[in-house]
């Protein structure tokens, strides 16, 4: 009976389109292909140290690796080697701060976002939107697992698969392209469903409420009377940061936004996707609250989008970051003599033109203009470390020059010569060259409230990273360029670096210390991995806090060169 059953499945794997064979075979509503993932908590295994550096975790009387309790407060929870799961203790007004301060403790299991255990070989984290929680789902050539959990790159037709194992392992999963059914009698996004249909039933609109203009100082508490596309209306105040955040029916929406000692300014404005847009209330003249009494005032002070009047300095760049991101590095450099032209004090005009030059390989032009950068403003610490490292980069190039086999060993990383750095076991397998990166942040915490992500944090960004023969690695994204140290074991890649950061004067100063580890597989002319960003920022002037900022993502690399 086994074998007829075998070769009935046998039998419809050639008579139906791989598209729809999961669908044939299992019950349920065909969702079409899924991009599948796997993802795990915290584990002990992956932060192997000496018992020497070993520190004893408050909670838990028992010493771990730093490392590890890091990884446990950057994802919530973890699991050792005795397989006992640890959670942050947030009992009793705790937050988690380091590794030697944070309190921990032991849980039996670890609930995920629906209220179910975190289980291998049943947990699955899923956009709502598209499968319901606690709804179960048969993944091809996985099985059925539940859709316990959600996460902030979980977006749309993608499934994270947990695995409670090391993260070698689970990052060993790849990315693979498989079909997905939903259970019989649950309503989900079909295929066939149109993808912006849920969309477009809300949208949310960010407004910023600035002094005077678009890019003056916010204002705190401002209130705002604003009407959505359906007709529905509210009244909502501004937050500290002069931020008000509307949610409601895409169309034409009105607005009245007003403050004590300015004018009231009222508004319409098409609204018809997820956007931020600022918009600045004049100072009174007299009295307040006052209306404004000049016809041209409110047309004047509308809320106006992020991209400034068309042939202003900040116009051109912004513009010019928008061409840096779409990698047009000539383009965006044209954009950015613009904007020098009708501003040549800006610093960060200077040294993200130094990012463009260095992108085209203009070395000392880039050393020019961020040393132009930094004679603006001595205090810069990007110009600092970018004009450093455009100096490393340029004798590098002219000691290729000088020494062709070197540049050809290091132009052809499938050369048979020995790489120059240890670790790395098959010079078959060598990453020297340039890959383009690209980075999906899967969370973000901070232990201060006075630290919160900007309006313009992005969850996706990308990156160009040059692995150079020694071991070192040059990374440039559109804002900086930065380097650190790699090391390769047969198929498993790790980067690591580390920035320092000072900004500021007199009295008002930010430091910050950052530091990054990725790990990743390698397969051929790809890569991916996981990584996370610990940042440690001490800010002193007459409201001086000090605070720690965790992130965690995933990442995909190709090679370009």
């Amino acid at each position: 009976m086994k074998g007829q059953c075998l070769w009935i499945l046998a039998t419809l794997a050639l008579l139906c389109m791989p598209s729809t064979c999961v669908a044939s075979q299992v019950e349920g509503t065909d969702l079409g292909t899924f991009v599948v993932t796997a993802y795990n908590i915290a584990n002990e295994a992956d932060h192997p140290c000496e018992d020497a550096d070993e520190i004893l975790a408050k909670g838990l009387n028992n010493y771990y690796c730093p490392e590890f309790l890091s990884d446990i407060i950057m994802q919530g929870s973890g699991v050792d080697d005795n397989n006992k799961f640890i959670q942050i203790d947030w009992s009793g007004g705790k937050k988690p701060t380091t590794a030697s301060e944070t309190f921990f403790t032991y849980v039996p299991y670890i609930t995920t976002g629906s209220g179910q255990r975190l289980e291998d070989g049943i947990s699955i984290a899923v956009d709502p939107s598209v499968i319901p929680l606690n709804s179960w789902a048969y993944i091809e050539s996985i099985g059925w697992r539940r859709a316990d959990d959600t996460g902030g790159a979980i977006k749309g037709k993608r499934i994270d698969v947990f695995m409670n194992v090391p993260r070698k392992d689970a990052m060993n999963f790849g990315k693979k392209n498989l079909d997905v059914v939903l259970q019989a009698g649950v309503q989900g996004k079909s295929q066939q469903e149109s993808e912006t249909t849920k969309e477009a039933t809300s949208v949310t609109l960010t407004l910023y409420i600035h002094n005077g203009s678009a890019s003056g100082s916010v204002i705190p508490g401002a209130q705002v009377i604003w009407q959505d596309g359906s007709g529905k209306s509210s009244q909502i105040t501004a937050d500290n940061n002069g931020i008000v955040t509307l949610n409601g029916h895409p169309g034409a929406w009105s607005f009245k936004a007003s403050a004590e000692n300015y004018e009231t300014n009222s508004w319409d404005q098409d609204i018809t996707s997820t956007c931020a847009k600022h918009a600045f209330l004049q100072k009174s003249l007299g009295g307040i609250n006052g209306s404004t009494s000049q016809g041209a005032s409110a047309s004047a002070t509308q809320a106006e989008s992020t991209q400034p009047d068309q042939g202003s300095a900040k116009y051109w760049e912004e513009n010019a970051y928008d061409l840096m991101n779409q990698d047009r590095w000539e383009e965006g450099l044209q954009a950015l003599d613009k904007s020098i032209e009708l501003n040549p004090n800006n610093p960060e005009v200077w040294r993200n033109k130094g990012v463009a030059l260095q992108f085209l390989g203009r070395y000392e032009e880039a050393i020019q203009a961020t040393e132009r950068a930094i004679e603006i403003d001595p205090g810069n610490a990007n110009a600092v470390i970018q004009r450093d490292q455009f100096v490393r980069d340029l004798e590098k190039r002219n000691k290729d020059q000088n020494n062709p086999e070197r540049s050809t060993q290091t132009a052809q990383p499938n050369s048979q010569s020995p790489p120059l750095h240890t670790g790395l076991q098959s010079s078959e397998s060598s990453v020297i060259g340039k890959w383009a990166f690209h980075f999906i942040r899967t969370s973000w915490e901070s232990s201060s409230e006075k630290v919160t992500r900007g309006p313009d944090s992005k969850d996706e960004w990308d990156s160009t990273v040059e692995f150079h023969s020694d071991g070192t690695f040059t990374e440039s994204t559109s804002y900086m360029t930065f380097a650190g140290e790699w090391t390769q074991d047969a198929n498993n890649i790790r980067l690591q670096d580390s920035l320092e950061f000072r900004d500021g004067s007199g009295n008002y100063v930010s430091a910050s210390q950052t530091s990054e580890s990725r790990d990743g597989i390698i397969d051929g002319n790809t890569m991916n991995g996981r990584g996370s960003i610990h940042t440690q920022m001490t800010v002193t002037g007459d409201d001086s806090y000090s605070a720690e900022i965790s992130e965690a993502y995933t990442w995909s690399a190709d090679r370009i060169e």
